[in-house]
């Protein structure tokens, strides 16, 4: 045994030195696999000394490849002419010492016969010994076994290249957290590569400066988390960035081309006509990857200068799954999607408007290739460019630089101001020029936010956004949206009157219904709030409350009215407890206050995405129940009931202080259950009241907007008070 670990100790030795110290790249990987020949050489020639029948061990996978990572399988593949108890043997002897070392080993001990059979069998098996390296044993016999190998791939064409285009590749090379190993333009688009140019014949593509720079980057990355990890996260900035997107792209489109799905034109860099880009367009999210490959190769610089630069730029926003260019042009293919498949958007367009929309969508976020705030100022001369480009008007080059500029006007006023106020409305539509603006507009919102990942623009921010721009129409053609939504509530409230015309008590409560509550509301609904009130005056228990349940105004949302006495913490306490019954509120709002009564709206889907189960609401009930009779320790239960909460990834927090009736409080983190609960204790604990909270969440990022007056109900406007708060807000989900 002294003999076998001697090599295994000089070896680990050399490892642990060349991974502290080696510059990361093709010579590290290439110096690694040596010191490990040598170590696996030397065991086995030991190991089967006594061994008679012809033997051979090979290095295949990545090892094969002589390109080892730190924290990379050494895949070997013993041959052995016969299999025999010494021979097993021998193959213990061999790899008991590496995985004492601490080595992932991957192994097989097969004849020259199974061998054969088992790559016939399974792809993985025959690619794995392609790029096979006998390192100890009857060089022949290894060498005989692999070649044995391609002819029988070779003599099976049709069906080796049908697996090659099986292979599934992931994501994209433009993706901010690439997986470098199995992701389109990762590790194993390079060897499908050098699979093709083995079996198929065909010529190997010149990637010397690609394969180095992937390299570099899985060595550095492997250094860096201290295990074989595959994809980049968002605390490794010290992987590289803009060489790294710019080689992975340039594998991919290389295979994408061999593979015939993309034209070999992507990667000659002629500019785009205006009129193959915009056909490109109106097939959406179908061109996304060949025109982002174009765009790599400058083809459409012609529009946007220097986007091909930015398809490497990496300016992690909120939710953002792509790189800055790459982002961009599938903002530029999404306004096709929005367009036929929104009925609003088709509403306020015109066919005219569509090219100004995508010019201003394949720009809006050009200024950011400056790093910094005011990337949207710096976006509106870049938009105008394409769209003098694409369109080939003056007008149109200014529309498309304001829509760029003015981007991300709708979806701010929607996620943020308080939407039922007629002066926010206002206040919004005054800053866009004409009606015939607010249908590209919204096209260029909509677009951006789906652009930017599957959770930007669901169905709860989507009708935020849509409602805002409803109103905003209905101001352009000189109504009052919101004049004209009350005179529709208060049909409303009449309806509801004639349903409970025999029942005073519930009358007088619903006389104190704002109408700002009645708003898209259902007669038999307002009705039976009002009654809700009217049992819960009658009521012995002062803690006694009612709620009522409809269907909300999104698929999968439920509106939930509470009604119940009034007490500071009311909204905490109904947010925690919708927590522990498994809901996510997403909007929240005193709708009206009877006297010491108060009725309560809480917008609420399910927390976990699965259909809520037939007993949610009675669960609901009964824990409002006890905790407004002050039975339920409501901190305790959700300590127990949620995960513990990791420090956030993001946290900004904001106060608007200009709005006349309240203080509005922005908090931007990382969404989770319980999130609310916890915003809202700290704001009581600071002594304030909430009126109302909004929520809003993009690829697990909370957005959620709080608008507060103190104990007396007036707006909060002391600095020192407003940073007491802010320090509690930061303590608290610190804390959690």
């Amino acid at each position: 045994m002294t003999a076998h670990r001697d090599p295994v100790t000089r070896f680990v030795e050399a490892r642990e030195q060349l991974i502290s110290t080696a510059q990361p790249g093709l010579g590290a990987a290439y110096e690694l696999t040596r010191i490990t020949d040598e170590a696996v050489s030397a065991l086995a020639e030991a190991a089967f000394a006594g061994v008679t029948e012809r033997w051979a061990v090979l290095a295949t996978g990545g090892y094969g490849c002589q390109r080892l990572l730190p924290f990379s399988d050494v895949d070997l593949l013993i041959i052995v002419q016969k299999r025999t108890r010494r021979s097993d043997a021998a193959a213990k002897s061999l790899l008991y010492p590496l995985w004492d070392a601490g080595l992932e080993v991957g192994h097989a001990v097969r004849t020259p016969a199974e061998q054969r059979a088992a790559c016939k069998r399974d792809f993985q098996t025959l690619t794995a010994i392609l790029p096979g390296r006998v390192i100890a044993g009857d060089r022949s016999l290894g060498d005989a076994v692999r070649r044995a190998v391609i002819d029988d791939a070779a003599s099976r064409r049709s069906a080796i290249v049908r697996a090659l285009s099986a292979r599934a590749r992931t994501g994209s090379p433009f993706d901010l957290w690439p997986d470098l190993k199995n992701g389109a333009g990762g590790q194993r688009d390079v060897d499908e590569l050098d699979w093709r140019a083995l079996l198929l014949g065909e010529s190997l593509p010149d990637l010397a400066r690609e394969r180095e720079v992937l390299c570099a980057a899985r060595w550095a990355l492997h250094v860096a988390v201290g295990r074989g990890a595959t994809t980049v996260s968002p605390d490794q900035s010290h992987v590289p960035s803009s060489e790294l997107h710019r080689a992975l792209g340039t594998i991919a489109a290389t295979l994408a081309v061999r593979r015939g799905v993309v034209d070999p034109s992507v990667m000659s860099g002629a500019h785009l006509t205006s009129e193959a880009f915009l056909e490109a367009c109106d097939a959406g999210a179908e061109s996304f990857e060949a025109l982002a490959y174009a765009a790599l190769h400058g083809a459409l610089d012609g529009f946007v200068p220097g986007l091909s630069a930015l398809m490497t730029v990496r300016r992690p926003a909120l939710g953002h799954r792509y790189t800055v260019g790459a982002h961009c042009v599938l903002a530029a293919l999404s306004v096709a999607e929005v367009l036929h498949g929104d009925p609003l958007a088709a509403s306020l367009c015109s066919p005219t408007c569509v090219p100004v929309a995508i010019a201003a969508a394949l720009a809006h976020d050009a200024g950011k290739a400056v790093p910094g705030p005011g990337h949207a100022a710096r976006s509106a001369d870049p938009a105008a460019s394409a769209a003098r480009a694409l369109v080939g008007s003056e007008e149109a080059a200014s529309q498309a630089a304001w829509l760029a500029r003015e981007h991300l006007l709708l979806s701010s006023f929607a996620e943020r101001a308080d939407i039922e106020d007629e002066r926010v409305v206002a206040a919004c539509a005054a800053r866009i020029p004409s009606r015939d603006l607010l249908g590209p507009l919204y096209l260029v919102t909509a677009a951006d936010h789906k652009a930017v990942g599957s959770g930007a623009w669901d169905s709860w921010h989507a009708s935020l956004v849509q409602t805002l721009v409803r109103r905003l129409d209905a101001a352009f053609s000189g109504d009052s949206p919101i004049r004209a939504e009350t005179v529709r509530a208060e049909e409303t409230r009449a309806q509801a009157a004639a349903l409970l015309s025999s029942e005073p008590d519930a009358l007088v409560a619903l006389s104190r219904f704002p109408s700002g509550s009645l708003f898209d509301r259902a007669p038999a609904d307002v009705a039976e709030d009002a009654r809700a009130i009217a049992r819960l005056a009658r009521a012995t228990r002062p803690a006694t409350v009612e709620t009522c349940v409809s269907a909300g105004p999104v698929q999968g949302t439920f509106s939930v009215r509470v009604a119940a006495p009034w007490r500071p913490r009311l909204l905490e306490e109904i947010a925690g407890c919708c927590t522990l019954t498994g809901l996510d509120i997403l909007d929240a709002r005193l709708l009206a206050d009877a006297g010491e009564l108060t009725l309560t709206s809480v917008l609420v889907r399910s927390l976990t995405g699965v259909p809520l189960l037939a007993d949610t609401w009675a669960r609901l009930d009964r824990l409002l129940g006890r905790a407004l009779a002050d039975e339920l320790d409501l901190a305790s239960r959700l300590a127990s009931a949620l995960p513990a909460r990791k420090p956030p990834s993001v946290f900004r927090l904001e106060w608007n202080v200009d709005e006349p009736t309240c203080s509005v409080l922005h908090v931007v983190t990382d969404d989770s259950p319980g999130l609310l609960y916890a915003l809202a204790r700290a704001v009581h604990d600071g002594g304030l009241v909430i009126l109302s909270a909004r929520a809003v969440v993009r690829n697990g990022a909370a957005i959620d907007t709080l608008r507060l007056v103190d104990g007396d109900g007036a707006p909060i406007r002391t600095p020192g008070l407003l940073g007491h708060l802010s320090v509690g807000i930061r303590e608290t989900l610190a804390a959690r």
